[in-house]
């Protein structure tokens, strides 16, 4: 494939892009059709010409006089064809100045001249090739003065401070009176939200600051943990030095906009432990910076995110327990400052507590481990809707949580606003989900079980059930076609999971649960469903024998079936739909 051949990269930036003349105007068309040609590029998008039929150097420039002639006479499908045959290295430097000038409407006084598209098409083409690398800086050096108009548009916060009024309603507001255009931020905040590597194009030129605010003061780094765009959290997080102003929290960022806070209440854990490091190493962090962790609403969020090292450090440095919240109402705003309203005397249980908030979200074992030595709050404890924590870990399916929870938490302990116990109520939300984990957390629970537990047939019946129930929850429904019919491959790790589950209760099952009356209910109503492929200890075939004279029973299950061969019984009978 032919390569752009630069003799005199150093000439590159003298050459003055120009337009076509106006008595070109088919040339003009398909320099349009390129422009979008690359626009496509840079998104991911390419026609099957451009892989199959791609035009060769010499091909192109015999188009190239065919569309500069006066009598050319193309329509514009063939254009669209051609610019998808044209492979960006066979364009001379002067034609991707030109398409570049379109790009970015240079020629167009009264057209904004960046778009987050140009922007992401930019850096794209850099990436495309060494040498279109090369026309690219060049490009973007010798058109530095056409930056300007964007760039005297941007609203620097501490480069503004004339425009800059204290408003109640949030700190540090600009004035909008004195702004020419507010909408030229959109660009900077489409690209930290989007893509970091746009954002960093604009950094490098100085178009905008990684420290930068928009319209309203809120930072660049604000919008992208807002939107969850951590490469862009982490972009920011890594340029900033650690001594700058923009980490201190009684700076013009104001405590509310502090970085720490922000990726605490998004429980962005790369990002909090990123910028937690990096200020720690730096020693750019001091205690009265930390003050807002005093609120039990950050120590929640802190529950559902960090280690039980970091929980330590907070405790030994900063005097800061995230494990001690379990005491007030923590549903509204106004529990961020410290004012909230007790317990009361006819329900004393709280919201939530630190347990229930890290047995949930948190994956880190030794955050439980924190808490158990730490807390100083039973982990049995319930809270204002009467759950546990091991039920929210059993909701959360969080796996290290409910097995080590399994360990601590009283499995047949009688909740007052509920029927059930705990554990029933947590191994109804393990049975019905099916995650990888879910078989895990399944026997974690079965294990803690006492064994006289399993005497109990009407609880074991119910478990089957649950099972049952959510294996239709899930859209696993092979008698009749499903609204929602999964994937065939979530279909097997379903029906395995289900038959799994199904094996471990049935194994911690006394021998006289065989022919009892809950097996013969759960049978049934497998049956019904049909799930057949249920172990055989669970779902007894020669209950399903024909009772009609003259016919005979059907054959016992023999020793070698178990739960892989009843897989087979579905894949016989296929539903419709699936």
């Amino acid at each position: 494939m032919s390569t752009i051949e630069i003799s005199d990269t150093a000439s590159i930036s003298s050459r003055q892009s120009e337009l076509p003349e106006d008595d070109t105007p088919q040339w003009n068309l398909f320099l349009d059709c390129l422009v979008d040609r690359i626009r496509a590029f840079a998104m991911g998008i390419r026609g099957k010409e451009a892989e199959e039929d791609p035009l060769t150097p010499d091909q192109f420039l015999d188009l190239e006089e065919r569309l500069q002639g006066r009598d050319a006479d193309m329509s514009h499908a063939e254009m669209i064809i051609y610019a998808k045959q044209t492979r960006l290295n066979i364009l001379p430097p002067e034609l991707i100045y030109q398409l570049l000038d379109r790009l970015f409407n240079f020629q167009r006084e009264d057209e904004e001249n960046l778009d987050l598209v140009s922007l992401h098409t930019l850096h794209s083409l850099r990436q495309a090739s060494p040498q279109i690398y090369e026309i690219v800086e060049e490009y973007m050096s010798d058109s530095a003065q056409k930056w300007i108009k964007f760039k005297e548009y941007e609203l620097d916060f501490y480069r503004n401070r004339d425009h800059v009024r204290d408003d109640p309603a949030g700190p540090w507001q600009l004035d909008v009176y004195k702004i020419p255009d507010l909408d030229k931020t959109r660009v900077p905040i489409q690209a930290i939200t989007s893509c970091c590597e746009c954002f960093a194009i604009l950094d490098e030129f100085s178009l905008i600051s990684a420290e930068g605010f928009d319209s309203n003061g809120k930072s660049f780094l604000a919008w992208a943990i807002e939107k969850n765009h951590q490469f862009g959290t982490n972009w920011i997080i890594d340029q900033v030095p650690a001594e700058s102003e923009f980490w201190k929290p009684g700076s013009e960022v104001g405590e509310e906009n502090h970085a720490l806070r922000l990726l605490v209440e998004a429980s962005n854990s790369d990002g909090f432990h990123r910028l937690w490091s990096k200020l720690i190493v730096a020693d750019a962090l001091e205690t009265s910076d930390l003050d807002w962790m005093h609120s039990d609403y950050y120590k929640l969020k802190l529950c559902t995110f960090v280690t039980g090292e970091l929980a330590n450090i907070f405790l030994d440095d900063h005097e800061i327990n995230i494990g001690d919240v379990g005491k007030y109402y923590l549903d509204s705003p106004q529990s961020r400052d410290g004012e909230r309203p007790l317990r009361t005397d006819d329900d004393p249980s709280p919201v939530t507590t630190s347990w229930h908030e890290a047995a949930k979200y948190n994956p880190n074992e030794n955050i439980l481990i924190f808490l158990d030595e730490h807390s100083g709050i039973d982990p049995n404890i319930r809270n204002r809707l009467g759950l546990t924590p091991i039920m929210y870990a059993a909701e959360g399916e969080n796996s290290i949580a409910v097995q080590w929870l399994s360990l601590y938490a009283d499995p047949l302990v009688t909740l007052p606003s509920r029927p059930e116990t705990q554990f029933p109520y947590a191994l109804k939300a393990v049975a019905q989900n099916h995650s990888y984990n879910s078989d895990t957390m399944w026997e974690a629970m079965l294990d803690a079980l006492p064994t006289e537990a399993f005497d109990d047939f009407l609880m074991a019946q119910k478990m089957f059930n649950f099972i049952i129930d959510g294996l239709w929850a899930a859209g696993f429904e092979p008698r009749d076609p499903h609204p929602q019919p999964p994937l065939p491959e979530n279909r097997i790790i379903t029906m395995f999971l289900a038959a799994e589950k199904c094996q471990q209760l049935t194994n911690r099952l006394p021998e006289r649960w065989e022919d009892s009356l809950e097996q013969v209910s759960v049978t049934a109503r497998a049956r019904n469903f049909g799930y057949s492929f249920l172990p055989p200890s669970m779902i007894r075939r020669r209950y399903e024998a024909n009772t009609k004279p003259g016919r005979p029973e059907l054959p016992k299950p023999k020793p070698t079936d178990d739960l892989f061969t009843n897989f087979a019984s579905l894949f016989r009978r296929r539903p419709q739909g699936l």
